[in-house]
């Protein structure tokens, strides 16, 4: 019998300006910093747990960090050298995390125990791609691993997205041109692994380039197909973009193996297909800088740990805020001495003149909010809930559906900090289910 799934419902969302404006730079690899600073947990679920000790010699992809449970994964050192410190670091979050700081040697030395892993099931990719230390490189830092693990939900597609919906960042975009034979490659593997029949590329109509390269690279009748989207915020978030490929809706508090899907970013899937073939583990990101805050444009390979500092240089006078991530959804930096993550897909240095101040004027129920929210929520209505400090209300609105996109927030005439309201909103009905 077949399944029957819910049916989609998205939202509008928005035309956000596309400001791409390091798409056509070719990725440089920078030289490697004195030292990196690496933290141990940089992922969603359990933390890992130390392995090394002051005074240690580590190579490129010893592990510092081993995962702790299920949903936890390894980190491994991202340059060859000497462990000068274990130290904490303070995240955007409010929370210090343990961190090592490696002196590098300069010389990059792989570790001599790294061979490509032995993969020919579903369980042994599980295994292996944990021990790579793999996140989403899409920005949530979600371990990949876990949703590539069997599945009790009958599954009948592979979705990779590659909409990249944020303005400014393009590290997805030279990751198609530059890395096309791994992006296909890794589709291939992980159709014939995970017994899925068929996978999608999703990509957005501003990328003709890329769709182009991957069609032309795709074998004839294979089972991948490149699916070109209209351009739209926030195209590239899970729940929309399963909700306009397969027309499924991923249900409250569910997941996407709800609506049949395994999905997965296009840097994750390239990534995937370069440890299986090296088994080099994650320890590099490719990231886009930008920003009239700077002067060092373009697409980056960086060393994990690496000092956001050491990529930036001497920044512009005029530079206002520095934002991990992209504008709609990026956070702000409070030092520029922190270092790049796993999920961190860009680095913007911006000036006032390209950020908006939060005035906190009185709402005037224009409904801009709700008319192009992609959840089909009403953040007006959350807003006064929140402030009425109504969990109840909150649930009964929806508030846990709220992806942070950052939408509302975009369309505000009157700049409220919707999308900042939304993510307290979450946190209000969390401490309302604790207390009972």
């Amino acid at each position: 019998m077949e399944k029957k799934f819910i049916k989609a419902k998205i939202g509008r969302g928005i035309k956000a300006p596309h400001r791409k404006y390091t798409q056509d730079s070719a990725s440089v690899r920078l030289d490697v910093p004195e030292r990196v600073t690496i933290p141990l947990t940089m992922h969603i679920g359990a933390p890992a747990k130390l392995c090394v000790e002051k005074g240690d010699m580590v190579f490129v992809g010893t592990p510092v960090a081993k995962s702790s449970g299920f949903v936890s994964v390894d980190t491994h050192s991202s340059v060859s050298g000497k462990v000068l410190e274990i130290t904490e670091i303070l995240f955007s979050d409010g929370t210090f995390r343990e961190a090592v700081v490696i002196e590098s040697d300069g010389e990059q030395n792989p570790d001599p125990s790294i061979i490509p892993p032995n993969v020919n099931n579903q369980e042994e990719l599980v295994k292996a791609v944990q021990s790579s230390g793999l996140v989403g490189l899409g920005g949530a830092g979600f371990p990949t691993h876990v949703k590539l693990a069997k599945s009790d939900k009958p599954l009948d597609l592979l979705l990779i997205n590659a909409a990249e919906c944020e303005p400014y960042i393009t590290s997805d975009y030279r990751t198609m041109l530059e890395d096309t034979d791994h992006v296909l490659n890794g589709v291939s593997t992980l159709l014939d692994l995970l017994g899925l029949p068929k996978a999608v590329i999703a990509v957005e109509k501003n990328k003709p380039e890329a769709i182009k390269i991957l069609n032309s690279n795709i074998k004839a009748n294979s089972n991948i197909s490149i699916k070109s989207l209209p351009t739209l915020y926030p195209q590239g978030a899970e729940k929309v973009l399963i909700g306009n490929v397969t027309g499924r809706a991923v249900p409250t508090g569910g997941l996407p193996a709800d609506a049949g899907v395994v999905i997965l970013n296009v840097a994750t899937v390239a990534m995937i297909d370069k440890f299986l073939k090296t088994g080099i583990p994650l320890v590099e990101k490719r990231i886009t800088v930008d920003g009239k805050g700077q002067n060092k444009s373009g697409n980056y390979i960086v060393p994990i740990g690496m000092k956001i500092s050491d990529i930036l240089g001497n920044l512009e006078e005029e530079c206002e805020r520095i934002l991990l991530g992209g504008p709609m959804m990026g956070i702000a930096l409070y030092d520029p001495e922190f270092p790049v993550l796993k999920n961190t897909n860009a680095v913007l240095a911006l000036t006032a003149a390209e950020t908006s101040g939060i005035s906190g004027q009185s709402c005037i129920r224009c409904g801009r909010c709700a008319y192009n929210c992609p959840m089909r929520l009403s953040p007006v209505e959350i807003d006064d809930a929140f402030e009425a400090k109504n969990a109840a209300l909150l649930a009964k609105l929806s508030a846990m559906n709220c992806i942070e996109c950052g939408c509302c927030s975009f369309n505000c005439p009157a700049n409220r900090p919707l999308t900042q309201t939304m993510r307290l909103s979450k946190a209000e009905i969390r401490k309302a289910g604790e207390k009972k």
